[in-house]
């Protein structure tokens, strides 16, 4: 029904869509379908109903919750209020699906040349503000059989695309995946020994761009780790208020 209100029949008609998910979260589930004209495998990305319109009343109820139980402290503060913000925020965009749409296309052209990496392509056609189509790419879990059995040589490489990868988005694009976690990545192996393995990222709705007085105090921190600093290291996380100037010395 869902898609039926979103793509319509006519294009609905156009697809071969199985009935049965291939991954789904607490926002929303994804359908391997298959375009009937050209029999190419196509994604779909589609938000649970509703999903979108009750962030606020549950994050309102979330934050009356607490209030009521103290859980945070009997009259919570800025620093509260500002968490329950930034949840807000980082929940409307995981549900804006154009958003993503946007952001995946970003990802997908700036690494349309790096043989290390495959980014889905946006179907524009078959996407709306509600669903999200992207060409299947395969691969398998990171943590799956296949991955581990990988020679050792092999997946140590694969790391450290991931590192680039992540470096590249701090100091370069100044933007992150904020929700890094191995279901959104998959690794395809190279079919020939000459080949290259590659990282498939997935799911771009938790990428966020930031701000020049996060990033720099973060590249700092990354700087004074490369070169054994502690003192830059420290000097970063002060600023980013992952540690405080009144912790006791051993902690920070």
């Amino acid at each position: 029904r869902e898609l039926q209100h979103e793509l319509g029949s006519r294009r609905l008609a156009e697809l071969e869509i199985d009935p049965v998910p291939i991954a789904a979260a607490s926002l929303g589930q994804v359908h391997l379908a298959r375009r009937r004209s050209d029999g190419r495998a196509i994604c779909l990305k589609v938000q649970y109903p509703g999903v979108a319109d009750s962030i606020d009343s549950d994050i309102d109820a979330v934050a009356g919750l607490l209030r009521f139980g103290r859980l945070a402290g009997a009259a919570p503060g800025a620093d509260f209020s500002g968490w329950l913000e930034a949840v807000r925020g980082m929940l409307r965009r995981e549900v804006d699906y154009r958003l993503e749409a946007l952001t995946t296309s970003s990802y997908h052209r700036r690494l349309r040349r790096d043989p290390r990496f495959v980014v889905p392509e946006v179907i524009e056609e078959y996407s709306t503000a509600h669903v999200l189509a992207t060409s299947f790419e395969h691969g398998f879990g990171v943590t799956s059989a296949d991955v581990e059995a990988l020679p050792l040589e092999r997946r140590s490489r694969v790391g450290r695309e991931f590192l680039d990868l992540f470096l590249r988005e701090v100091f370069e694009w100044r933007e992150l995946q904020t929700d890094p976690n191995f279901g959104n990545y998959r690794i395809r192996p190279a079919s020939s020994s000459r080949g290259r393995d590659k990282l498939v990222l997935l799911d771009f709705g938790a990428v966020e761009a930031f701000p020049d007085s996060f990033i720099e105090p973060l590249r700092e921190m990354i700087r004074g780790a490369y070169l054994g600093d502690l003192d830059r290291v420290l000097q970063g996380a002060l600023a980013l208020h992952f540690v405080e100037p009144h912790y006791p010395e051993e902690a920070q």
